[in-house]
């Protein structure tokens, strides 16, 4: 109840004697009645101040008041403060109604004006426009109808963009017609034919020829001798060789336990010489711990904490089981690098040799059928 009606905090500076306390005490409720070197605090009621100055009256003590606290005192903080708490909370249901309404509408994804702005109007009249309440609007209905009334349109989407609405479309394109003069089927890559299959045109392989890369596989002639766009399937035999190394010996680093510490500061990125110091070790591993100096985003000087832990480096032979895998394994992805699309590997064929005493080769071969027939010429 003490908060409702409000209480302070004061001082009595003077000769408080034990009698006018007790006399105040009397007719003031106090609490927290403390002495002080030159006078008495403590804690009243706010509706008992006017009678305790004047039992103070003709005393020598003066009244002085610490702090307040309670209801009465916050009501006229508000009052002194209302043009504040007004303009904030109007600022803020402003706010809060500029942050739920749309902005703009913009169209974004084609180059045509007219279509951009035939999208707008049409969305103006389903309420999509500047004022509109971003809460009310179905985009993923209207982006449904939008696309049903434009069917030249593949995609349409409505996005929203902060407080503001963009509707993202991308035209239908007509396939591009291919070519329909003659022409002949050619090797795209040298293999030996396993099959051969004629659409259109006539053969000049079979299957267990040899032929080299741009070979003319299925000639633009028809039975008859005219030109005509030759068409077929081309299956043939392939060999894709890749190649890959692995090191025979590998360094380990083994901790000797001794370590050092080294802080260097920084100032707008330059290295200040002065605390740098030499730590005499070969080899090493390196820690940083980075910070600044000042818990603040401008302030220029920076530092790093340099931890080293001395280690001794040596070579030691790897597993030869772990060598052959690793060359296996890159000389596998050299191969399948030079793959063609479509290709079907049938066999491989894995060869390792020695390279000096460090590292060890890896030759894989893999054997894979695809189609090379590829047409070449005609308009």
């Amino acid at each position: 109840m003490e908060w409702f009606f409000g209480s302070v905090r004061l001082r009595l500076r003077g000769r408080v004697t034990p009698a006018l306390l007790d006399r105040i005490a009397r007719a003031v409720p106090l609490s927290d009645v403390r002495r002080v070197p030159d006078g008495v605090t403590l804690t009243a009621p706010l509706s008992g101040v006017y009678e305790m100055r004047k039992l103070l009256r003709g005393q020598g003590v003066r009244l002085f008041v610490e702090g307040r606290r309670g209801l009465p005192f916050w009501r006229v903080w508000m009052r002194r403060r209302a043009a504040f708490f007004f303009s904030a909370a109007a600022a803020l249901l402003l706010l809060l109604y500029l942050s739920a309404a749309v902005s703009a509408v913009r169209v974004s994804g084609t180059d045509d004006q007219a279509l951009a702005q035939e999208l707008l109007q049409e969305l103006e009249a389903l309420g999509v426009k500047s004022g509109a309440y971003i809460g009310d609007i179905d985009r993923r209905e209207l982006a449904r109808q939008l696309q049903e009334q434009h069917p030249e349109l593949t995609f349409v989407n409505l996005k929203r963009r902060g407080t503001s609405l963009e509707l993202f479309v991308v035209e239908a394109t007509e396939a591009p017609k291919g070519p329909t003069g003659p022409a002949d089927v050619v090797a795209g890559s040298a293999g030996l034919i396993t099959k051969v299959t004629v659409f259109s045109g006539t053969a000049l392989v079979r299957p267990g020829d040899t032929v080299r890369q741009g070979q003319v596989l299925i000639e633009g002639k028809d039975a008859s001798g005219l030109p005509c766009r030759a068409a077929g399937l081309i299956e043939a035999r392939l060999w894709h060789t890749g190649r890959g190394e692995a090191e025979l010996y590998e360094q380990v680093r083994t901790p000797t336990g001794r370590e050092s510490s080294d802080t260097r500061l920084y100032f707008w990125g330059y290295e200040l010489p002065f605390f740098q110091k030499e730590d005499g070790f070969s080899h090493c591993d390196i820690i940083h711990e980075t910070g600044s100096l000042v818990d603040s985003l401008f302030f220029p000087m920076k530092w790093d904490k340099i931890t080293k832990y001395e280690v001794e480096v040596s070579t030691q032979p790897r597993p030869g089981s772990q060598v052959r895998r690793q060359a296996a394994q890159r000389a596998f992805t050299d191969a399948l690098r030079l793959l063609p699309s479509g290709a079907r590997v049938i066999d491989k064929t894995l060869k390792y040799s020695k390279i000096g005493n460090e590292r060890l080769a890896a030759t894989l071969t893999l054997e894979t059928l695809c189609e090379i027939g590829m047409q070449a010429g005609g308009p």
